[in-house]
């Protein structure tokens, strides 16, 4: 689980280093990721407090944290991929008879018509996601992906049984990996251990675990599922491959040692190149306290894609002094947040422990995308594929 505890990630260079010594870091602008601690972290959701402030992350905004500011959206996106994905959108019969549902009052409530094509499978997700049991919001908001979260928890004893039966001996996937398989294999069979009953400690806590899992992975669908129906018609995002793959970028110090790793729920694939990073929550950003937390996490998650392959294009920001952008999407139960990440050469060096250069990465916030509401859809729609259509146009110019 993080061990964040801040209420608030700071805004500003100055708020940054204000914020560094309440956390105990005594002289930021010479204390380095890559110089405060030299344990090697096996999983960024050991991070805390201080590791978080040295990835020197800052989150400008509003002081309305819901105040969109769309208009800022066309300096990121180019005029030709959003022109482009408005005129497709508004000329796609699936798409704006979706919309057109979504207008309808409880339309959640009623059976979505034949003709959605692809958005129907859209609507039922979000069906579902708008569902979801609140609780637990924050529980194990961790900078690991779903799939580990459920492995990573500590469950009860299993059962014994006598003598391991040749079924047991079978090659353990990865949920099994832990159990004491017997290398005899001229063993007898033996009867099956009897199943735990349905008050037993293993059945309870690991049904309990298993449903938030499931609840979490409802949200990975949800989003996935809408961002390839936007996508599916597109000319020119043929190559765009939303896919629903968790996936693990590391961060090395100086020496070449891991420092730690940072997993995502969903990315963008272009040519097998990652270009978007997706992480979802069943809880809301700005609830009982998650927007730290859940900010510090997307913020190693950037930080870490950066660190593992930010050199591949730092020579080019360096010589033409440029600055690069990369997209992250974050799903907060029915709220979805577009976020871009800015960033120059120096951070590229800072985080990969070559420089003690003064560098920050700067995530800005858009949002939120509310998926019950179908102006909020359609603005998320456009966004989302004209990101598609200048992600591949980089890839195939």
């Amino acid at each position: 689980m993080s061990a964040i505890t801040i209420r608030d990630v700071p805004k500003t260079r100055s708020g940054w280093f204000t914020s560094c010594q309440k956390v105990g870091i005594q002289d930021p602008d010479n204390t380095s990721i890559h110089n405060q601690d030299r344990r090697v972290l096996s999983s960024a959701s050991m991070i805390g407090d201080v590791q978080f402030h040295l990835l020197r992350v800052l989150w400008p905004m509003s002081k309305d944290p819901f105040h969109r500011r769309n208009d800022n959206l066309d300096n990121i996106f180019q005029e030709e991929c959003l022109s482009t994905s408005k005129d497709h959108l508004n000329n796609l019969y699936s798409w704006n008879k979706y919309l057109t549902w979504m207008k309808e009052p409880n339309h959640r409530k009623l059976q979505p018509p034949e003709d959605l094509g692809p958005f129907a499978l859209v609507l039922l997700s979000q069906k579902y996601t708008s569902g979801l049991d609140r609780q637990d919001a924050c529980d194990g908001v961790d900078f690991s992906p779903i799939a580990s979260r459920l492995r990573d928890r500590a469950l009860p004893p299993r059962p014994e049984t006598p003598t391991p039966s040749r079924f047991d001996q079978a090659p353990p996937d990865e949920r099994m990996s832990g159990m004491n398989i017997s290398e005899d294999t001229d063993v007898p069979m033996s009867s099956p251990p009897s199943l735990p009953s349905q008050s037993s400690p293993l059945a309870g806590v690991a049904a309990s675990q298993e449903i938030k899992i499931k609840n979490e992975q409802e949200v990975v669908i949800c989003l996935v599922t809408f961002l390839r129906a936007v996508c599916i018609f597109a000319q020119g995002a043929e190559n765009a491959i939303w896919k629903a793959d968790q996936d693990r970028f590391t961060m090395k110090d100086n020496r070449g040692a891991v420092l730690f790793t940072a997993e995502v729920d969903a990315l963008l694939r272009v040519v097998q190149t990652v270009r978007i990073i997706i992480e979802t929550k069943k809880g809301t950003r700005y609830e009982d306290g998650n927007s730290a937390r859940f900010k510090a996490q997307e913020s190693c998650q950037m930080a870490t894609w950066i660190a593992q392959d930010g050199h591949l294009n730092a020579q080019q920001l360096r010589q033409e002094n440029l600055t690069e952008k990369r997209m992250m999407i974050s799903q907060d139960r029915n709220e979805v947040w577009v976020i871009i990440a800015t960033f120059d050469a120096d951070y590229v060096d800072y985080i990969r422990g070559t420089s003690t250069k003064k560098a920050f990465l700067s995530m800005q916030e858009f949002g939120p995308y509310d998926l019950k509401d179908y102006r909020d859809v359609n603005e998320l729609g456009v966004i989302c594929l004209a990101a598609s259509l200048q992600e591949c146009q980089k890839i195939y110019p």
